[in-house]
């Protein structure tokens, strides 16, 4: 046994409203034209384009960082744009300078006595570029003349 809805009366004033809104609603309604239709289809398409390569791309970018972060030793593509994974390299440092040997004393004063006056052609003094390293441009690893 189904129950009916009951039946609206007929001399309803709100429902003879509702009925000549809808008329008057259905008669002024019309179908946008095409190039507005075809613009908004595009449009929509575009978006759900964007939505989904920004999805892809934010899903690559991770899978990559974390298949990263798995990887052991360095794994760093060449020509990557990040941080060096390597430690630097240490400043080259001068070689030791070795001091003139002594010289045997001739006036009686002591070895390694500085009172004494310094002869005036500068006889016993090193030259100052025997001491100094020379002066070579930096040497590169072989894995440093791709970057």
């Amino acid at each position: 046994m189904s129950r009916r809805p009951p039946e609206p009366e007929p001399d309803d004033p709100l429902r003879t409203l509702f009925q000549q809104a809808a008329a008057a609603g259905q008669a002024r309604a019309r179908t946008a034209p095409f190039g507005h239709v075809r613009a908004r289809g595009r449009r929509a398409h575009r978006q759900r384009v964007a939505v989904l390569v920004a999805g892809a791309c934010l899903v690559l970018g991770c899978g990559t960082a974390a298949t990263a972060g798995w990887l052991p030793g360095e794994s760093a593509p060449a020509g990557s744009t990040g941080p060096a994974t390597r430690p630097p390299s240490p400043a080259p440092t001068p070689s030791p300078t070795t001091a003139p040997p002594p010289r045997a004393p001739s006036d009686g004063s002591t070895v390694g006595s500085s009172d004494g006056p310094s002869p005036p052609d500068g006889a016993g003094r090193a030259d100052a570029s025997a001491t100094l390293p020379p002066n070579h441009p930096p040497t590169h690893e072989a894995g440093d003349a791709a970057l």
